[in-house]
């Protein structure tokens, strides 16, 4: 009888500037908060590339996703992926640089004890060995499917991310 709703995100790239990526996030602010008036307790997921970091403007201040689940305000999302990236984990890396883009934002209503609730601290990035980059300069990071348009072989330029849930 519970309803969960995912929402299914690839923002604006790096290369259009921050201003995009903060529209998406106000957009997307829209929704939720269109979701969340009907329903206080609803049970909503966003995942997917962001394009930018959890500390960033669209993410942190224009969706309103948290990185602190102790101190949350009415109606903000908790962004599982900030812990791990604050300790320095990436699904993606960029200049030797890790980044997480991919990440899984999660409303309040998954985390009480009713119904369907997100298993707390299980977001995870998906990264085995073959999954990387195993020579050279990149060593460690995705093992792309293309270098510019020269199809190399690879999985993809990011690693997949997840969390769990459970009722």
């Amino acid at each position: 009888g519970d309803t969960l709703t995912v929402g299914v995100n690839h923002w604006p790239s790096r290369r259009s500037g921050p201003e995009k990526r903060n529209q998406a996030g106000a957009l997307l602010r829209k929704a939720v908060d269109s979701l969340l008036a009907k329903s206080p307790k609803s049970n909503i997921i966003l995942v997917g590339d962001f394009n930018d970091d959890p500390r960033n403007v669209s993410v942190k201040k224009e969706l309103g996703a948290s990185d602190k689940l102790k101190k949350m305000e009415e109606g903000a999302l908790y962004n599982t992926s900030a812990p791990l990236f604050k300790q320095g984990f990436g699904s993606l890396s960029y200049r030797g640089a890790w980044n997480m883009f991919d990440q899984v934002i999660i409303s309040q209503g998954l985390l009480d004890d009713e119904g369907i609730k997100y298993k707390a601290e299980t977001f995870s990035v998906f990264g085995p060995d073959w999954m990387r980059q195993t020579k050279g300069q990149y060593a460690g990071s995705p093992f792309r499917s293309f270098s510019y348009d020269k199809y190399i072989g690879g999985y993809s330029d990011h690693f997949p991310v997840y969390i769990l849930i459970e009722k």
